[in-house]
């Protein structure tokens, strides 16, 4: 039985058991909504998915991003617990890279966002096992969790989900540090139709956050590190990604939010002959608050070098929220994206673009258990 299969059976029961012991806490459940229209200036006619861009990638179509209810239940000490986020919708598609596959591989769990259990020992801290949603960056996969519609170029070199086991968060007494390690059967899952999810290779994340006890004036800062060999098609690469981010919230004059990734791939095995290729990026972000919204800066960059030559992506992003109610959103964007290689799309669906515009409307709606 594959390694899924086993977090799925195993989830499943605890979920059974939780629901059949009325001295559990109650089962919660929440989600949202996201959805948008994008428009590329260039207006390319034979297509509809944009290139140079790895998420929210379709032009002149009305689009139905993501789709989320999550179900669970919170562990108390000894005791059990549970997470499943059900999604759907195109993003869901990006997010395991089956748009257009056969439903092979990945395909098959592309649904289940998240599935895993929580178990809480004596000492307090829960202990996540199974399928989760990966720990780094400053971007959550869900659109109406971010001051973005649009994902950035860096969040693309990011992990987005993990299998395996681990503590999320641990605190280090009132230190203000809080620590998180897991062990996962793959550091990326990528488009190899399930290869790297199953790759016998066993991988690791560590890292934490400083949160100091000043409060909100003070910048809360984190640091996640990633280590392990990854099978792709093409043979054994060993990968380490280290990401840094910084929190700091000024209120009314505004938030800033910074990360910064470094990451390496070194090719081993028969692969040994290939060129190591080093990938970099930041991520700059500022929102300023209004009295029913708010607007949002986004300057970001991603360098990929191999074989002495580097490649870069970068976009300007500026956008308007407009609060319709407590928990719906109308979400206004334009995005620049910049490359040094042709890219992007032109007028009749011509590649070689360095360069393309686009404008997003975007209605997000988040959904609580009453």
């Amino acid at each position: 039985m594959s390694f899924l299969q086993n977090v799925l059976w195993t989830v499943g029961a605890l979920s059974v058991v939780a629901v059949a012991s009325a001295d559990e806490p109650a089962i919660r459940w929440d989600g949202g909504i996201a959805t948008y229209y994008q428009y590329q200036f260039n207006n390319p006619t034979n297509t509809n998915h944009l290139t140079g861009r790895g998420f929210e990638s379709l032009h002149n179509t009305p689009t139905l991003d993501l789709f989320e209810i999550n179900v669970g239940k919170l562990a108390t000490k000894k005791g059990f617990g549970f997470q499943t986020s059900w999604i759907g919708g195109n993003l869901a598609d990006e997010l395991h890279y089956t748009s257009g596959s056969s439903g092979a591989g990945e395909a098959r769990f592309k649904s289940l966002g998240q599935v895993y259990g929580i178990y809480q020992p004596p000492c307090g801290h829960d202990l996540w096992f199974g399928k989760f949603y990966s720990p780094f960056g400053i971007e959550q996969v869900e659109p109406w969790k971010n001051p973005f519609l649009s994902h950035s170029n860096v969040y693309e070199a990011l992990p987005h989900y993990n299998f395996g086991v681990g503590i999320p968060d641990y605190p280090v007494g009132s230190s203000g540090f809080h620590l998180k390690g897991f062990v996962v059967n793959s550091l990326f899952n990528g488009p190899n139709l399930g290869v790297q999810d199953n790759d016998n290779n066993k991988d690791l994340i560590f890292g934490g956050q400083y949160i100091p006890s000043g409060g909100w004036m003070m910048p809360r800062m984190g640091l996640t590190f990633g280590s392990g060999k990854e099978k792709d098609l093409s043979g054994t690469d060993k990968r380490c990604l280290t990401d840094f981010t910084l929190h700091y919230d000024q209120r009314r004059s505004g938030v800033w939010d910074f990360e910064y990734l470094y990451g390496t791939q070194k090719p081993t095995g028969s692969s040994a002959s290939l060129s190591e290729v080093k990938t970099s990026g930041y991520n700059l972000n500022y929102t300023y608050p209004l009295d029913q919204g708010m607007t949002h800066l986004r300057y970001d960059r991603l360098d990929t070098k191999a074989s002495g030559t580097t490649n870069w992506r970068s976009s300007i992003s500026a956008n308007y929220d407009h609060k319709l109610d407590m928990n719906t959103t109308f979400r206004l964007e334009y995005r620049h994206d910049m490359s040094n290689q042709g890219l992007y799309l032109g007028s009749g669906s011509v590649l070689g673009q360095k360069n393309q515009d686009t404008f997003s409307i975007g209605l997000m709606r988040s959904i609580f258990c009453p």
